[in-house]
């Protein structure tokens, strides 16, 4: 039985360990789009990143390799260099392994542009998708609700609760005015 799941849905003891596996792939493809790429030192550049579920560990991973090849870096768009990368995905598959537990596969896909808005220029870098596999301990499927529908579920208790107190406490306030005024 195979079970692939999204970033968000990864919970319990592994989904941690999932993280810091989308930091190191994050960090492969940086290095490879930066090999692709020669800036010269101090280069100005900005650096936008999309899409995913945790979009900010791959912004991280290329602010890291971007600041160790000496190159100023800024989110804004403000630089005559716009490096643009759109993560595509981020999944965690767990395959039930009879001998060893769970089979984990993590994978990071996503598309890098280098664009001079300046210019009007832009260059496709490509599709980069990094896959690494091990196994893991886990003993049961992962959940199938996520962050995002734990908090629906508080909004939903709290757009009944909230005018529920509201009205309680007007009819309360309503009742003690015209109680303590005779």
């Amino acid at each position: 039985m195979a079970l692939v799941t999204t970033a968000e849905q990864a919970t319990g003891q592994h989904a941690a360990g999932s993280l810091v596996v989308f930091r190191e792939q994050a960090q492969r493809i940086a290095d490879e789009v930066l090999q692709q790429v020669r800036f010269e030192a101090e280069t100005a550049v900005s650096l936008r990143v999309s899409g995913g579920a945790y979009p900010f560990i791959v912004e991280n991973a290329f602010l890291a390799a971007l600041e160790a090849k000496g190159l100023a870096v800024s989110l804004a768009s403000d630089h005559p260099l716009l490096i643009e990368v759109f993560l595509l995905t981020q999944n965690i598959g767990y395959e039930e392994h009879p001998r060893d537990g769970w089979k984990r596969a993590v994978t990071t896909v996503c598309e890098v542009r280098l664009q001079s808005p300046r210019k009007g220029e832009a260059r496709y870098l490509g599709m980069f998708e990094k896959t690494d596999r091990d196994v893991v301990d886990q003993r049961e499927a992962v959940a199938h609700t996520t962050n995002s529908d734990a908090e629906k579920e508080a909004s939903v208790i709290e757009r009944i609760v909230t005018p529920v107190v509201l009205i309680v406490g007007a009819v309360i306030v309503v009742y003690l005015f015209f109680t303590v005024r005779n």
